[in-house]
């Protein structure tokens, strides 16, 4: 279900980027200073970038169970690699390992829905600030609850796993 939502996610910058360009100005903000002001500008189209960025950080983020199938030794779990592990208890885990992923990837691309919209706003209010202190936070935030939540239940199937 995840990848459904993160492909809608995507779909939706895809589609709120097209229907937009064509009212921006010729030169938008591509970045911003930590006030919030954007130090630099650039031409509409950079907006495509935050959506491959948004794409590409979600398609990592759903790989993980996949590289954790191939190569165990390589995700690393709280204090251990998922290759630490017996095979029984890797068959529990990654179904949460897949859940974990799944969250994060919906989050991160939460987040670049937010910067373009951002950007978009300052854009076409060229006097206003990018709104960015609360949603940083929020997003670090969500992705460490994410991370935390999901370790503490894998930690529990495998305690579960060895008494039973």
């Amino acid at each position: 279900m995840p990848k459904i939502v993160a492909a809608a996610l995507a779909l939706y910058s895809f589609f709120l980027i097209e229907s937009t360009l064509p009212s921006l100005p010729s030169r938008i903000p591509t970045h911003f200073n930590f006030a919030g002001e954007p130090d630099q500008w650039g031409s509409p189209h950079m907006l495509w970038i935050l959506l491959v960025l948004q794409v590409l950080l979600a398609s990592i983020l759903l790989s993980i169970p996949a590289w954790g199938r191939r190569f165990p030794q390589a995700v690393h779990l709280g204090t251990r690699n998922l290759s630490d592990f017996t095979s029984e208890q890797r068959e529990h885990i990654m179904p949460l390992l897949k859940n974990m992923a799944g969250f994060m990837s919906v989050a991160a691309s939460l987040f670049f829905i937010y910067l373009i919209r951002e950007t978009i706003r300052v854009a076409e209010h060229p006097h206003s600030r990018m709104r960015m202190g609360w949603a940083a936070g929020f997003f670090v935030a969500g992705m460490v609850g994410i991370s935390l939540y999901y370790l503490l239940r894998i930690n529990a199937v495998v305690k579960d796993a060895q008494s039973g």
